[in-house]
């Protein structure tokens, strides 16, 4: 189960005002992390496509 939280914060201070739980979703991990796992995955190939990038131009 996932609760999906609605927070409300002051712009000056940054502190939080209030929280309430306003949904709760019945998913599985796979569902909750698949998302989170293709952004990341995807930073992580860019970065060593550049990496390569620069090795091949070094040499």
């Amino acid at each position: 189960m996932v609760g999906v939280l609605r927070s409300t914060y002051d712009r000056k201070t940054g502190k939080c005002l209030s929280r309430e739980i306003i949904e709760v979703l019945d998913m599985t991990d796979k569902e909750f992390y698949a998302p989170i796992v293709e952004i990341e995955a995807k930073c992580i190939m860019e970065k060593l496509a550049k990496e390569r990038k620069e090795k091949n131009v070094q040499n």
